[in-house]
């Protein structure tokens, strides 16, 4: 099978990451070449529920756990996989009676995401992700990998709760109406994206299809619905997408439309902006939003609630400024009670 070229997004010796459109590369020819997830389970897993309580957040120190290998396809894939020592329920937030979302057992494998500084670990096992107990993980395997390069942990803060418990739905968010399907609507300014099939590498030939300058490429990871649950990762690199919203000054407090594939608008708001430097070691690895959430976690798995990420490059040079955006979904308020 044909293998793609993707740019180098760490020094050499490290692991890549596709940004190859910000290079200006040559063409490729497209694949459908799929990246294996080590054959994790996909069936969704069915939980009794147990009595729940709101999640108490405090802000939370992390490790970020990375590692720089390629996946058994030769691809880049940052994730640590381990395995689980005990049986144990996976949680909605890092705390036991919240809610329960899935189970893992004893040997299970697992990727390990971040441990947190209250005991607790941030996992996705199959389709599943969410919290469990950092004791009941195999932590061996950073030892090792640590000692080869101290980059492998990177630490952070979460200072902003995750919005998991969020209620989305038709009644609180609703379409504003039919639009054209796959697009981003932005001021006066639309850009197109295109499904690509999950976990699939992209080709520059993408890059080139009409109106390639207009194009806001739809990566790995979920397709966009509003009621998945799940992050969708939209990759803005062409010129006229970084040109419109960087100089427009397109950033926190903006609220845009995107359409679903049969056309249905929905408004999100963007609640938090990073920026990083191509040349950066961490300038995907790292890079992570207020709440926690990691940019290459919303690339690939799409995290554990509703939102979307909006990434773009502020120019074609060999070193830009990325630009990561964390979007979230405008719910319609309550009418305040009325008292007579």
């Amino acid at each position: 099978m044909r293998k793609i070229k993707v740019l180098s997004l760490l020094v050499a010796g490290t692991m890549l990451l596709p940004l190859a459109a910000c290079s200006g590369k040559g063409k490729t020819k497209p694949t459908d070449k799929k990246i294996v997830l080590s054959n994790l389970p996909t069936d969704p897993k069915t939980t009794e529920q147990k009595e729940t309580k709101p999640y108490d957040f405090k802000p939370l120190k992390y490790s970020l756990i990375r590692n720089y290998v390629k996946d058994q396809d030769g691809d880049n894939f940052p994730f640590l996989q381990t395995k689980m020592l005990k049986d144990s329920d996976v949680y909605q937030y890092p705390e036991e009676h919240t809610k329960v979302l899935a189970k893992v057992k004893k040997d299970d494998k697992i990727y390990l995401i971040q441990n947190l500084a209250n005991g607790w670990s941030f996992i996705h096992h199959g389709k599943d992700s969410g919290y469990v107990k950092t004791d009941v993980t195999d932590q061996e395997p950073i030892k090792g990998l640590k000692a080869k390069n101290p980059k492998t942990v990177l630490e952070g803060e979460m200072k902003v709760k995750q919005p998991c418990d969020q209620v989305i739905n038709k009644d609180n968010f609703k379409s504003t109406g039919k639009r054209e399907p796959n697009m981003v609507y932005w001021k006066n300014f639309k850009f197109p994206f295109e499904k690509v099939s999950d976990f699939s590498l992209y080709s520059n030939d993408i890059f080139y299809k009409e109106p390639a300058s207009d194009m806001i490429y739809k990566m790995v990871g979920p397709e966009f619905s509003p009621y998945d649950g799940k992050l969708t990762y939209l990759d803005g690199h062409r010129h006229r997408v970084a040109y419109n919203m960087w100089v427009n000054k397109f950033g926190k407090g903006d609220v845009f439309e995107i359409t679903d594939k049969d056309g249905n608008a929905y408004k999100y708001k963007v609640v938090d902006a990073k920026q990083e430097q191509y040349s950066k070691y961490n300038a995907y690895i790292g890079a992570c939003f207020d709440n926690g959430t990691s940019v290459v976690d919303a690339l690939y798995f799409g995290t554990n609630y509703e939102g979307v990420v909006i990434q773009y490059c502020n120019d074609a040079t060999t070193d830009p400024v990325i630009n990561f955006f964390l979007c979230l979904p405008v719910l319609e308020e309550k009418p305040a009670a009325t008292t007579k």
